[in-house]
């Protein structure tokens, strides 16, 4: 699954005027139209078989960073798998030319040819884009900055091919059937996947036209070298980008391992960024809080250790402010109510917040501590443990 590619309607009007023109001749198209967009000429100029080899869709392979949805561990340990179906954790980009009932959507104008052009008019803009961003590359490939950066550049490609096809189209609209149905019908991704295509195609274009409209394309080109640290930074460019870069609070590394029995070994630790901690929060059916506590997002450190089967997973996050946390704990409550009694072996648990409100637990029958989490000052820490075989009361108290 990946980011929707912009209206298919347009990229067939596009190349179906075109389609005589050899690969050469579209991509010099293609560059001239961007060029155009950006005030300055594609340069150097692309070579065509570099770019159909290393570009096209499925070709290569490649895939945008994840973030923390690269570690299974730690979506596993969240219990976000819930919200992934078994086959639909975001992989490689799928080739259009081999999806189901591809080849009908075409018919009437050559369906092989056109499906090239339209790879070459992603693959054009892609290698324009990526190439430029490539001076900016270093970030850990799971953690919430590198999915900051890959918006970034999954956003101006969306934009700048929006603007290419359109461009193209304008001229030529008229050859193009207006009976004909060029949609192809794709079944719904599951919620986090949804919501990642979001964050890299929808949230990353609107972070760059706020940055152009603040200063152009030169504000572009700058922030592909400075780009955005955080998925808050991406998410809010004027508070957090433009105005003052809110630069995340570095949480330091967890030494909950040391309290935790022999046999235990880290697994994985990670980011989750704003983006991260709307998508837990949503596992308590609150969509709009959701989004309301992640906006308090400052810092976080997720760490998962392992023994056999078992997981435990410490989060900790740094909130804007202690009415933020008071909030985040509240939505953590929530959040238990739905995990643990929403099951006939889950009607046995009690679930506890203290009477300040600064700590909320899931205890079972036998007084074992499930669950726990706790507010200090602007800080909320869950230790977690989901198969029922470890009391975490030694390990939090």
């Amino acid at each position: 699954m990946f980011p929707p590619a912009g209206p298919l309607v347009l990229l067939c009007a596009a190349v179906a005027a075109l389609a005589d023109e050899g690969p050469e001749a579209w991509v010099r198209r293609v560059e001239a139209r961007i060029g155009a967009w950006r005030g300055a000429p594609v340069a150097p100029p692309l070579v065509v078989e570099a770019v159909a080899a290393e570009h096209v869709v499925g070709a290569s392979g490649r895939e945008p960073p994840r973030g923390f949805l690269a570690r299974p561990a730690v979506v596993e340990a969240f219990g976000l798998d819930s919200f992934l179906g078994p086959s639909d954790v975001p992989g490689p980009r799928r080739d259009r030319a081999a999806a189901a009932d591809g080849d009908r959507v075409l018919v009437a104008t050559g369906a092989s040819v056109l499906r090239r052009r339209l790879d070459l008019v992603d693959a054009v803009v892609r290698a324009v884009v990526t190439r430029r961003a490539a001076a900016s590359d270093g970030a850990a490939p799971d953690d919430d900055a590198a999915l900051a950066r890959a918006a970034l550049v999954e956003g101006e490609v969306r934009w700048l091919r929006s603007l290419v096809v359109a461009d193209l189209a304008t001229a030529i609209a008229e050859r193009l059937d207006e009976t004909d149905d060029l949609t192809v019908a794709e079944p719904t991704p599951p919620p986090l996947v949804s919501a990642w295509g979001r964050l890299l195609a929808e949230d990353g274009e609107a972070f760059l036209r706020a940055v152009h409209a603040d200063g152009g394309w030169e504000a572009v080109d700058r922030a592909s070298l400075a780009p955005p640290g955080s998925t808050e930074q991406l998410l809010h460019p004027r508070r957090a980008y433009l105005e003052a870069r809110d630069e995340p609070v570095t949480v330091p590394a967890s030494s909950l391992g040391a309290r935790l029995p022999t046999g235990f070994e880290t697994e994985a630790s990670t980011t989750l960024g704003e983006f991260g901690v709307g998508a837990f929060v949503r596992l308590a059916g609150d969509p709009v809080r959701a989004v309301r506590v992640a906006r308090g997002w400052d810092g976080d450190r997720a760490t998962v250790w392992r023994r056999g089967d078992v997981r435990v997973l410490e989060w900790e996050v740094v909130f804007d402010d202690e009415a933020d946390a008071a909030e985040a704990i509240d939505a953590l409550r929530k959040v238990f109510q739905r995990r643990f009694h929403r099951t006939v072996a889950g009607d046995g648990i009690s679930i506890v917040m203290d009477v300040g409100e600064t700590a909320v637990r899931a205890i079972d029958e036998a007084g074992a501590v499930r669950s726990s989490a706790r507010r200090e000052g602007r800080s909320v820490r869950w230790v977690d443990e989901r198969s029922g075989r470890l009391d975490l009361r030694a390990v939090v108290d």
